[in-house]
């Protein structure tokens, strides 16, 4: 989980990154770069090499590929590339690029390429296997030693896992787990991310009913005040009048009129 490759060497004049992915990861050229600056400095230190000179540094020549053996699906093999995550416009290119060779070792992919490498054969079926009888069992454990039981009657990694059985079910047992962990946390995660979206649009709708009540409480209380007015209008024409056939009884009986 930390930030170690898997394994890297130099071969001729390249120096070669290897790593291993259960789970899809987009970020591996990213990785591949914090990797490599920190393989050339030592490389660089090692061989006492002057970057300050106006000589050139002779560099090996960097190889960088992903072995995935996860469940989702990819092509076959696929290039990753550090410009994919630059932020702007597509077409702007930076002075910085890193690329990733991921090959699906999944059981049936790549196949001129498991024919050509026994050990990746071997090793693709034996997690095959272990994928396959975990849905069986529904139990890691048992699995594995299922796997290992297949794998090594079928002359698959059979002289390893007969040598080192219990630190391969070990190391296998760790690689599914965390790949479970970190599947979880990926779906804890999404499912969290939905909640809030939920959440935000709930509150967002709230918000939109509390501003047409408030709208509406606004109008009520404008017709409430337009009503009162009106009311204290026709208050005062009654009370008018009133007054006035106060004043006109007063004349008529003055007069000895009638009504």
């Amino acid at each position: 989980m930390g930030m170690k490759n898997d394994i890297s060497f130099l071969l001729d004049s390249d120096i070669c990154l290897y790593e291993h992915q259960s789970t899809f990861n987009p970020n591996m050229p990213l990785r591949g770069l914090f990797y490599f600056s920190n393989l050339l400095q030592k490389h660089i230190a090692e061989n006492r090499y002057d970057i300050y000179k106006p000589t050139l540094v002779p560099l090996p020549t960097p190889k960088f590929v992903v072995f995935y053996n996860g469940s989702q699906k990819i092509p076959e093999q696929k290039v990753l590339k550090l410009s994919d995550a630059f932020v702007g416009s597509k077409k702007k290119r930076g002075c910085l690029e890193i690329e990733a060779l991921m090959l699906d070792v999944n059981v049936g992919k790549n196949k001129e390429l498991m024919e050509g490498c026994r050990y990746l054969k071997d090793y693709s079926i034996f997690v095959g296997k272990v994928k396959e009888y975990k849905k069986i069992y529904n139990d890691l454990s048992t699995a594995i030693d299922k796997a290992i039981e297949y794998c090594i009657t079928h002359d698959f990694m059979k002289e390893i896992l007969e040598k080192h059985r219990s630190e391969v079910a070990r190391l296998i047992f760790k690689e599914f787990d965390e790949a479970e962990f970190l599947e979880q946390q990926q779906k804890e995660a999404e499912n969290l991310r939905k909640q809030i979206r939920l959440v935000t649009k709930q509150a967002e709708e709230s918000e939109k009913q509390t501003k047409l009540a408030n709208e509406r409480a606004e109008e009520s209380e404008k017709q409430t005040k337009l009503a009162n007015e009106r009311a204290e209008e026709l208050e005062k024409q009654t009370k008018k009048a009133q007054e006035e056939s106060i004043r006109l009884r007063k004349i008529l009986e003055e007069h000895g009129w009638t009504e």
